[in-house]
């Protein structure tokens, strides 16, 4: 028989975007390698039935590799296995200079945050730390800073009860919420 499908959180895969490479420290060797892992990495945990959160940042920038500009979250959604839930991430806002890097025609499952509740623990679902509601009192879990800054977003941060879900302190792959329930509760 089928496995139940599982649910798993990601955020910041920065599909495409070169510099990210030396910015993050990411240990790839070029832009094509980190995007290969990367997928890889998700499809090697993710089956096609279960059901992913994704808090922002696809892709970004340009890939100076091959010189063209980052492709859009479509383009990469169609590579990557589960039911992925959309949240938009930090510069969604329309722009010429900008890639639109979480750019995306479908309208189902894309959302600019989300209240979930999981083994009876509420968890608001954001990008940016900056954008949880100040009377917000279960858990947050977002991207955005990477792992920079690990001092003030560290991955499980039990004192303000938030969760920095950022690709590079998850060893650049999704993490199951039954294993993130575990950490939380330890």
């Amino acid at each position: 028989m089928f496995a139940k499908p599982k649910t798993y959180i990601t955020s910041d895969l920065h599909l495409d975007h070169t510099n990210i490479i030396k910015y993050c420290k990411r240990p790839f060797l070029n832009t094509e390698d980190m995007n290969k892992t990367l997928i890889d990495n998700w499809n090697n945990i993710v089956s096609r039935r279960d059901r992913v959160y994704f808090l922002g940042d696809m892709s970004f920038g340009k890939n100076k590799d091959i010189q063209i500009p980052s492709r859009p979250a479509d383009y990469w959604m169609k590579k990557l296995n589960g039911d992925i839930f959309f949240i938009r991430g930090f510069s969604y806002e329309p722009s010429e200079e900008r890639n639109q890097h979480d750019k995306i025609s479908r309208t189902k499952n894309v959302f600019d945050n989300l209240i979930i509740e999981y083994k009876g623990k509420k968890f608001y679902l954001v990008h940016d730390p900056a954008n949880i509601p100040s009377d917000w009192d279960g858990w947050a879990i977002c991207g955005h800073h990477h792992n920079n800054k690990l001092e003030k977003y560290p991955f499980i941060d039990k004192k303000n009860k938030r969760i920095n879900i950022s690709t590079e302190l998850t060893k650049f792959r999704p993490v199951d919420m039954d294993d993130l329930i575990k950490k939380i509760e330890e």
